[in-house]
């Protein structure tokens, strides 16, 4: 993922959340509705991202690689099975 794409969906996702409290301050459902949904967008399009950064992944899977990504998956709270 780019520096670019970020920082498009960040923008998006703003623009979203923006979009989101004027309709909650005009009462207006359907603006409030359309900037949640752009915010989910922007989510699924950061999440598309980086399962696509982690497909381009290159190294082999071993028992050594496989702590180290344990470790960072174990600070987010996602469980590892493993070695």
């Amino acid at each position: 993922m780019g520096w670019d794409d970020k920082v498009r969906n960040k923008k998006d996702e703003a623009a979203g959340a923006a979009n989101e409290h004027i309709g909650k301050a005009t009462q207006d459902e359907q603006m409030e509705d359309e900037g949640k949904t752009d915010q989910s967008v922007s989510n699924l399009k950061q999440a598309g991202e980086k399962v696509k950064k982690l497909s381009r992944r290159t190294e082999p899977l071993t028992p050594q690689s496989s702590r180290r990504l344990a470790g960072r998956h174990v600070r987010s709270g996602i469980p590892v099975a493993g070695w």
